[in-house]
């Protein structure tokens, strides 16, 4: 089959679902596109990691997954895939429709799928439906499905002919995906608790792409002042000499890592478009040995530090350390966070000689002769961590 520039751009786009799953949506509305299909979708199921089990759809069939989950329609296909690999043992595709009369015929599952089928023709128009595998493994199964309107068989033909045409990239770009989506999912998982702290923390891959990033990263790389993400989802600095180090480091450090030596980093600031302070970037090497995919993860950690930021002061540190009165410590958080002796004496209903006389107290009890050493202290033992988690 002779492909069209338009095919060859599909298949280039569904590589861009290796590190970024969000991208496909997009991808299966192109191919819906190309094959003249009402709607795809790519089903993922693995026995061993339950997180990376999901189905991506495209656009149009958004109301026919809504309704497949809601009526628990996807029992039916719970019962036809373990015997799937014996139906369809090479990359070929298959009507669903004959799939469930084999299965029923050759294993007793008693399978009926008229209920959906009538709904999706109802709504959609989809009166044709062909599914093909991808991957067939003992811990997973990938498959591809295509729904058409009703065609005549020299246009259903043709249609999946160009469809089996995608078939082998739809199957790599699943199996590039696997390992990522493994790593986002635990990364994640020790992510959800570092977002209690104010650091940001970036997890990326040997190329410099992102894999995963915390809350903090995200403010960070809002805040569009230092540190930015490329079309490529890689991480680079909007300062050009900044930028030569990070890309310098990404390698290096990864280079070291290789070589064993795992304790290695590369720490350096990174100047910011106003007058904020810079940012502290440090760069360490990441292995993943003990997640169990084919190969070693080999990445790095980037973690920034934005010492501007710091939303919360907790002055806890200061009442237990020193023994502060109730009065005391309200008024220490009042004056770190910048109130002034008559706003404190007005909040708190009392008079400006009453509020000197605590503060004077309190000052004596920290050992800080004033306001400002107040202040540094309460910042020098302050955790930038959420209380409310």
């Amino acid at each position: 089959m002779d492909l069209t520039t338009g095919n060859l751009e599909a298949i280039s786009k569904i590589y861009d679902v290796t590190l970024d799953t969000n991208q496909w949506s997009g991808v299966l509305d192109e191919l819906d596109h190309q094959v003249g299909s009402v709607g795809c979708n790519v089903f993922v199921a693995d026995h061993t990691h339950s997180e990376l089990t999901s189905l991506h759809v495209s656009k149009k069939l958004l109301p026919a997954l809504e309704h497949y989950i809601a009526n628990e329609y996807h029992k039916l296909d719970e019962a036809l895939i373990p015997n799937l690999h014996e139906m369809i043992p090479n990359q070929d595709f298959v009507s669903v429709h004959d799939l469930y009369l084999e299965s029923n015929l050759r294993y007793g599952t008693n399978l009926n799928s008229k209920g959906f089928e009538d709904w999706i023709e109802e709504n959609l128009g989809i009166t044709q439906r062909f599914t093909s595998p991808l991957h067939y493994g003992a811990e997973y199964i990938d498959i591809t499905t295509f729904q058409f309107q009703h065609l005549s068989k020299s246009k259903l033909n043709n249609a999946l002919s160009l469809a089996k045409v995608f078939v082998p990239h739809l199957a790599k770009a699943v199996e590039l995906t696997r390992p990522f989506s493994l790593l986002q999912s635990r990364f994640n998982a020790v992510l959800s608790v570092l977002d209690r702290f104010h650091l940001g923390v970036f997890i990326l891959a040997p190329n410099g792409s992102i894999v995963v990033q915390n809350q903090a990263a995200s403010r960070i790389i809002e805040l569009s002042d230092g540190l930015l993400i490329d079309k490529k989802n890689k991480l680079f600095c909007r300062n050009t000499d900044n930028n030569a180090k990070l890309q310098t480091a990404l390698p290096y450090v990864q280079q070291l890592s290789d070589g064993k030596k795992n304790n290695f980093s590369k720490k350096f600031s990174i100047s910011r478009g106003n007058q904020a302070t810079p940012y502290l970037i440090e760069i360490s090497a990441l292995r993943s040995q003990d997640i169990e995919m084919s190969g070693e993860f080999k990445g790095v950690i980037a973690i920034v530090i934005d010492p501007d930021y710091h939303p919360i002061i907790d002055t806890s540190g200061l009442e237990q350390l020193f023994g502060l009165t109730v009065a005391e410590q309200k008024i220490c958080r009042m004056l770190v966070d910048g109130h002034t002796t008559n706003e404190i004496a007005e909040t708190r209903n009392t008079s400006i000689e009453t509020v000197r006389g605590q503060i004077k107290n309190l000052l004596s009890k920290t050992k800080t002769n004033e306001r400002a050493g107040l202040v540094k202290l309460a910042l020098s033992i302050n955790l930038p961590v959420d209380s409310n988690f």
